[in-house]
């Protein structure tokens, strides 16, 4: 797997993990101010993407509702948002997508191109 540049140490050591990339957000790689683990959508239901994301968002977020039904994701997705404060990143609105994976699929996007 090819990683962006923006996304490896100083040491140029890809950061990345067996389910997806831990992006450094808000400071330098060094010296970072937050930390949050990306889950790949593909291949699993709304239901366990946000719970296992919101497990990963945890350091940024601290707690977000629990889904317990597919329908749910969009409070979880505008709890999301909005308690990362992603309004700087271009974190997609839920409000504006009919399903929740093109919806993740782009918030994970948006997460992964945060310039370090």
């Amino acid at each position: 797997m090819s990683v962006p540049a923006h996304l490896v140490t100083a040491s140029g050591v890809p950061i990345t993990t067996a389910s997806g990339l831990d992006i450094l957000v808000g400071g330098a790689v060094t010296a970072p101010k937050l930390q949050i683990r990306l889950i790949y959508p593909t291949g699993m239901k709304a239901t366990a993407w946000c719970n296992a994301m919101t497990l990963a968002l945890i350091n940024a977020t601290g707690v977000l509702p629990v889904v317990r039904t597919d329908a749910e994701w969009v409070s979880w997705a505008r709890s999301a948002t909005r308690q990362i404060n992603l309004a700087q990143y271009n974190a997609p609105s839920p409000d504006r997508y009919r399903e929740w994976l093109p919806w993740a699929n782009d918030f994970i996007r948006s997460l992964s191109t945060v310039g370090i």
